[in-house]
C-alpha cells in the first residue's frame, strides 16, 4: 500500500498536486522561527544556520526547505523521521553545531521487535514512555545494501523524532 501511494505520488500529476497542496497549506513559506531573549551575535549565527545548507546533514536544503520535506514525506508516507546529528566542524565556522536528518519513515527498524518493550523499532521503558528508535544504518529500498539491511543502532529520543498525526491518547 506504502509503495503504491509512494508511486502514485510519483508518477501521477494529480496525487502529486494533492501532496504539494497538501505540503504548502501545512508549511507555506516557511515555519519562521527565532531564538528568545538572544543577543545580535546568537540571532545573527541563528540566521546564517538556518538559511544556509549547514543545518541540513544531507548540505542540500536550508531550514525551510527540511520543514516541506518533512510535510511532504508526512503526507505521502504517513510519518517522517528528523535525527539531531552533532557536526562540529559548524562550531569552528561560528555557527550551532547541529545538523537535522530527514529521513523516510523506512529508515526505522520494524523488524526490531520483542512484542514488549522494543515495538516496530521504538523502545519503551517499563511504564510505557518512549526511550528512542532503532534506525537503520542503510535505507532499505536502496540498491547494493543487503549486507546492512539487518543492521539498526538505537539512537535515543532526545537526538531523533518520529513526527506523525496523533490521533488517539497514547498512540505509538
Amino acid at each position: 500500500l506504502v509503495r503504491r501511494h509512494q508511486d502514485l505520488v510519483d508518477n501521477e500529476p494529480w496525487a502529486k498536486k494533492a501532496i504539494g497542496v497538501t505540503q504548502n497549506n501545512w508549511i507555506g513559506d516557511g515555519i519562521i522561527s527565532s531564538p528568545i531573549a538572544s543577543t545580535k551575535r546568537y540571532a545573527a549565527a541563528w540566521q546564517d544556520w538556518s538559511s544556509g545548507t549547514d543545518c541540513d546533514f544531507y548540505g542540500r536544503s536550508n531550514l525551510w526547505g527540511l520543514q516541506s520535506q518533512v510535510a511532504r514525506t508526512t503526507a505521502v508516507r504517513g510519518a517522517c523521521l528528523i535525527r539531531k546529528r552533532l557536526a562540529p566542524e559548524l562550531y569552528e565556522r561560528g555557527l550551532a553545531p547541529v545538523q537535522l536528518q530527514v529521513l523516510e519513515p523506512d529508515w526505522l527498524d520494524f523488524e526490531k521487535d520483542d512484542g514488549d518493550r522494543i515495538q516496530f523499532g521504538q523502545q519503551f521503558d517499563e511504564l510505557g514512555r518512549l526511550e528512542g528508535y532503532w534506525i537503520r544504518t542503510s535505507h532499505p529500498g536502496e540498491s547494493g545494501v543487503i549486507r546492512s539491511l539487518g543492521r539498526s543502532e538505537f539512537v535515543p529520543k532526545s537526538d531523533c523524532l518520529l513526527h506523525f498525526e496523533t490521533l488517539r491518547p497514547g498512540q505509538r
